[in-house]
């Protein structure tokens, strides 16, 4: 029984340093940011959407849930961002954009 415990511990501190320990294998810390913070261009995947219960089922419903991919195509001086998901190009505001928080992701 005493060394199943130490499994336990090594195991929790194992999921400290790594993103996957089922595989074992180390991963790079991926950078999350929100829409605001990326890059025009590039492209991300979408980690959370932290918004009101009313915007979230907008956004869910425009195809922008988590797990989404989507690509930055500008941000506006006005504050807004403009966005492409599936094909289709999305303009949101400030308040909105900051509140998709992203990861980096491949272009593939």
């Amino acid at each position: 029984m005493t060394i199943f415990y130490g499994f336990l511990i090594i195991i929790t501190v194992c999921c400290d340093y790594m993103d996957n320990c089922a595989l074992g294998t180390r991963k790079e810390k991926i950078k999350k940011m929100t829409l605001l913070e990326g890059q025009k261009g590039n492209f991300y995947r979408v980690v959370q959407v932290r918004e009101r219960e009313s915007v979230q089922r907008r956004l869910e419903a425009l195809g922008i849930l988590e797990g989404t991919k989507l690509e930055i195509l500008n941000h506006k001086k006005n504050g807004s961002t403009i966005i492409k998901v599936r094909g289709t190009r999305w303009a949101m505001g400030r308040k909105i954009a900051g509140g998709i928080e992203v990861e980096e992701c491949s272009d593939e």
